[in-house]
């Protein structure tokens, strides 16, 4: 075994290691190498070996660390350096589609980039296609001048296996004081890094503490909402639907409500958002579904109906209409009494596994809603592909109806259009958000044909017959009256 081997095997294993060896003087231009001299240079190029990645050249995640830690032990009133952590955002496409090599091409194109754009930085690959960039920021330079620099350059086109191909990257920040953790900064610089993410990639975030915080937020949410699902902990409200004409309640839409024993309640948007980001919307969803509807069988009313909200990610699961099947078969309703509701980003993103998830739904006798109309991004158009039956009116169409009579006037007779397109294509209209009698009474004018909102009724626990849903309205008066939950 050489000297090299014993040390490289040393090195690799974090251990003393005795080998024999035997060393001769051999001519270097300078005389003759010792011993010493001979395993000083070794035990060095080893070191720098074990420092470096070597299909980019860059240093490696050792040898990154390193000189992250002699960076931030250094004193007060020093050259303010920063952190920049990124991710190449498509890496895995090109890998895929292009192969191996032209993976390991862009990723060492990656690195010579992330060298010309910050001159002078130490430039890392951390495994796989994440990097990290360690800058001495000179006068007049910034955190935020220096990340998107970076963003800029990487954003660039490059020749890779014969073609131009473009992978952006998402770049987190963060200045690194004196006296750091070097564990600390790399993990504050990957908050960032998420935040980057979130925001639709190609850009960079900076850390702050508020960014921290709200991480930590988040991931204590997520993992009590995943408790509550599994435990059956979440309720619903139900909030009523009502007949403009009849002033009698026609339907309830159930809406979830979370009041957790550790945190608090947490509010829908919250929670809700949270579930679609981990996947847990799915199961919530389902949950969700299961309570409502045995809710309503217990309901003396047959007429009643119950809304259910639908994200895109419940839409396009491959066993919802099974599910859907199964719990009208064990609560026995009538299907019709069952009002699925969609947003219109949730039918736009994928319309065509969306037409026929609806179209399987309707076709059991299921109602489809199209939820919060006029917010989104479907036209009036596309509306007669899918097979709806109602069109839910977004309370930011429903708001101007109240106030000055110039402002209702121009803004009602948009309104009234739509209703009347809706009800050419037999569709019932329910508007959202009525908060006052006048938007009730012009809606009514109208032709609208159903209503919901804080005038008639706030979201609550009780769900009773409607025979007995006449007019209590305790402010402010109205001719319709408010139908009690």
């Amino acid at each position: 075994m050489t000297v090299a081997d014993a040390a490289g095997l040393a090195a690799a294993r974090g251990k003393d290691r005795w080998a024999d060896a035997v060393v001769v003087s051999l001519p270097d231009g300078f005389g003759t190498v010792s011993a010493a001299t001979l395993f000083k240079h070794v035990t060095e190029e080893l070191a720098d070996q074990l420092s470096i990645d070597h299909l980019t050249g860059a240093f490696n995640r050792r040898g990154f660390l390193q000189r992250l830690e002699e960076t931030a032990s250094r004193k007060p009133g020093d050259v303010e350096s920063v952190l920049l952590l990124l991710d190449l955002d498509g890496f895995k496409l090109v890998n895929d589609a292009l192969g191996h090599q032209a993976g390991d091409d862009l990723l060492r194109s990656c690195a010579r980039r992330i060298a010309r754009a910050l001159p002078g930085a130490v430039v890392a690959r951390m495994g796989g296609d994440e990097f990290a960039a360690l800058l001495t920021l000179e006068t007049g330079m910034t955190p935020e001048g220096a990340a998107l620099s970076l963003v800029q350059q990487l954003a660039l086109s490059t020749p890779i296996a014969g073609t131009e191909v473009v992978v952006p990257a998402s770049v987190g920040v963060v200045a690194i004081p004196p006296g750091s953790d070097p564990r600390n900064l790399i993990h504050q610089a990957d908050v960032a890094l998420y935040r980057a993410k979130g925001a639709g990639k190609n850009c960079y975030r900076v850390f702050d503490a508020q960014t921290s915080d709200d991480l930590e937020r988040q991931l204590l949410v997520s993992q009590e909402l995943r408790h509550a699902v599994d435990n059956n902990l979440l309720q619903l409200h139900y909030q009523p639907v009502v007949d403009l004409d009849s002033a009698r309640v026609v339907a309830f839409e159930a809406l979830a409500r979370w009041n957790s024993p550790t945190i608090g309640a947490v509010s829908p948007d919250e929670f809700i958002g949270l579930a679609e980001q981990t996947g847990l919307i799915v199961r919530l969803g389902q949950v969700l579904l299961g309570q409502a509807m045995h809710r309503l069988a217990g309901c003396s009313d047959p007429e009643l109906k119950i809304h259910v909200n639908m994200s895109r990610r419940e839409l396009q699961h491959p066993d919802l209409v099974r599910r859907t099947k199964q719990l009208l078969r064990d609560t026995d309703l009538d299907p019709t009494r069952l009002v699925i509701e969609v947003t219109e980003t949730s039918v736009a993103v994928d319309s065509r596994q969306m037409i026929a998830t609806l179209h399987h739904l309707s076709d059991l006798g299921v109602r489809i809603a199209l939820d919060d109309f006029g917010a989104g991004a479907t036209a009036l158009s596309n509306l007669w592909h899918f097979p709806l039956d109602i069109v839910k009116l977004d309370r930011s169409l429903v708001a101007p109806l109240v106030g000055p009579a110039s402002r209702v006037r121009s803004h009602g007779a948009r309104v009234q259009a739509i209703i009347d397109l809706c009800h050419a294509h037999d569709l019932v209209v329910t508007a959202e958000g009525v908060e006052h009698p006048e938007q009730a009474d012009v809606l009514r004018t109208f032709g609208c044909d159903y209503a919901q909102g804080w005038y008639f009724g706030r979201p609550n626990a009780s769900l009773g017959p409607t025979q007995t849903h006449r007019a209590e309205l305790a402010e402010p008066p109205s001719p319709l009256g408010l139908l009690a939950g």
